[in-house]
């Protein structure tokens, strides 16, 4: 199932969904990631990953290991729009 899919069926069965939102100009790498654990135990239905500056010169890499260590979706949240 797509995400977009996904998330729509949840809204329409719940009203609502659960999705946390990790900013990686706050934390570091490794926090980052136990906040994702953390996020999908906690039963969220996916984890944005964006803030307004992303002046972390290692967003790829983190992208990359959270998605590694999660099984719900992970999107890229756009920062400054």
């Amino acid at each position: 199932m797509q995400i977009y899919t996904r998330l729509l069926d949840i809204r329409k069965n719940r009203g609502a969904g659960y999705i946390v939102l990790i900013d990686p100009d706050k934390s570091s790498l490794e926090r980052n990631i136990e906040l994702a654990a953390q996020a999908e135990q906690e039963d969220a239905d996916c984890i944005f990953i964006g803030g307004s500056l992303l002046s972390v010169p290692i967003f790829d890499e983190l992208v990359k290991q959270i998605k590694n260590a999660v099984k719900i979706p992970v999107i890229i949240f756009p920062g400054g729009v």
